[in-house]
């Protein structure tokens, strides 16, 4: 309680010393809490500093780029639909963490296939240094109801006038090209994406 003038006026010294005091107290001691709890954030979460050399050394000594060795339509075990799958390969000597796919048509990303065999990740893909790893990234039913049509094959070159063997029971066969997005997290703090095409191949509903 804050004392009126008046009954400030009536203390003795010795009172005002001891309230005065206590208000020291009390502010020396939210002083205290609040440096604990800035310590201990600040050591939590320290600042973020810049580079070293030696750290760009690294960094730029160790490039990190993800690429598609191959394209291909399989069906995973527990899967109600076959799919696209990319072979992606990791060439350099450290990982790479939160690898995030999609396929589009360059204006718009095509739903992405949630397949059984990778429910656990929950969306959250990492690879290891120099390694590869193949996923799924588009159901054929699913892309398929939605270009109203049949994907019989998938490929990273084009075959030329060589039809692909999986839709040579179609005399129309349609050719599209499409892109693979891929976004991942590097070691460096670095947030990276890499675009590759690839050409997918689809017959009229109706003869598949």
């Amino acid at each position: 309680m804050i004392p009126d003038g008046k009954r400030w006026a009536k203390w003795s010294m010795p009172s005002k010393a001891t309230y005065v005091s206590l208000w020291v107290g009390l502010a020396g001691l939210v002083i205290g809490v609040l440096g604990g709890g800035l310590s201990v954030y600040f050591y939590l979460n320290p600042p973020a500093s810049a580079p070293t050399p030696s750290d760009e050394y690294v960094r730029r000594t160790n490039p990190v780029h993800l690429r598609i060795e191959r394209v291909e339509l399989m069906r995973w075990l527990g899967d109600q639909e076959d799919s696209i799958n990319v072979t992606l390969v990791n060439d350099a000597p450290v990982p790479v963490d939160n690898i995030e796919i999609d396929l589009g048509d360059g204006t718009t990303f095509f739903p992405r296939f949630e397949s059984q065999e990778f429910k656990a990740t929950q969306g959250r893909l990492s690879l290891p240094a120099r390694s590869q790893m193949k996923v799924p990234v588009a159901g054929i039913d699913t892309l398929g109801a939605l270009l109203s049509k049949s994907i019989c094959a998938v490929a990273t070159e084009d075959p030329g006038f060589q039809r692909p063997a999986s839709c040579k029971k179609s005399a129309a066969m349609d050719w599209m090209l499409m892109t693979v997005t891929v976004r991942y997290a590097t070691i460096f703090g670095e947030r990276k994406t890499d675009h590759t095409r690839i050409h997918v191949y689809a017959i009229p509903q109706e003869q598949s």
